[in-house]
């Protein structure tokens, strides 16, 4: 984890996946310090985008975290979403959605997007948005075309 916090400013993306999230919250551990960390870094130089994308119940780690602010829309797996509500309603009035994915207006004072998705096919689905977004339509295709 030392390696990933001394090049943390380097990083453009930053995905959360789900699983052990009863430990991890219970145990206020990583990714959750990772995830702050990440989240407060400041604008790039470049004035470029950061993102930090979660798949599954990696959306609970960025509820915990802080980083799902006031007025944002947030989903996981559909198992999950009274737990995703209440840790979204102890930090603020965050609308939890039944969605494949959702995608945040970008967070002005550090250019930050956050991005949550559902369960594992979602995953996919935002990766590939996401993919789109930063490497265009040809890649997001090829790479869509791949994944199948």
């Amino acid at each position: 984890m030392s390696e990933a916090y001394a090049q943390l400013s380097t990083f453009d993306i930053l995905v959360i996946p789900g699983g052990g999230s009863n430990s991890v919250l219970a145990g206020n551990t990583e990714p959750i310090h990772l995830i702050k960390a990440f989240a407060e870094l400041p604008q790039k130089s470049d004035g470029s985008l950061r993102t930090i994308l979660s798949v599954c119940t990696g959306a609970l780690f960025l509820a915990d975290a802080g980083v799902l602010e006031d007025g944002m829309k947030a989903t996981t797996h559909p198992l999950f979403y009274g737990e995703l509500e209440e840790l979204c309603n102890e930090r603020g009035e965050v609308e939890v959605v039944k969605e494949r994915f959702v995608v945040n207006s970008v967070r002005e004072e550090n250019c930050l997007r956050v991005v949550t998705s559902g369960g594992v096919s979602c995953g996919l689905d935002s990766c590939l948005w996401l993919i789109g977004e930063v490497a265009g339509t040809e890649c997001k295709e090829n790479v869509a075309e791949m994944v199948q």
